[in-house]
């Protein structure tokens, strides 16, 4: 307060609120491997010249198998701190001298995440 004959009489600041803050750190990462796999599984020729596993003369008919597996991953990791102050209260009387301060005590938590998803494929011909 403020009187043009006496000057300042009072000066009181009142402060209240919260404060929260996070840091974090973070990795993604994807991989995507695919192998592949064929098989004959049968040769036949059709004539009377063939020796089996060597030699085919003539028609012959075969049957093969294929497969295909790939696989693709995506992921994500992520760590850091939380801050955080709840219920901060202060009162500051200048005039008088006097400071009273509440809530300054610092909380922290340990922040960790972890996403990851695999999706497998697979195909088959005959």
């Amino acid at each position: 307060m403020f009187d043009a004959q006496e000057g300042i009489s009072s000066a009181i600041f009142d402060l209240a609120g919260n404060t929260n803050a996070q840091i974090k750190l973070a990795i993604v990462a994807s991989i995507t491997t695919s192998a592949q796999q064929q098989e004959n599984l049968i040769t036949q020729g059709l004539l009377a010249l063939t020796v089996p596993g060597f030699l085919v003369i003539g028609p012959a008919i075969s049957l093969d198998i294929r497969a295909t597996v790939a696989v693709q991953a995506v992921g994500g990791l992520a760590a850091g701190y939380q801050f955080s102050w709840p219920s901060i209260t202060a009162h500051f009387d200048i005039l008088d001298d006097i400071y009273t301060a509440t809530g300054l005590t610092l909380i922290t938590t340990l922040i960790f995440d972890y996403e990851a998803n695999i999706t497998p494929k697979r195909q088959s011909t005959v």
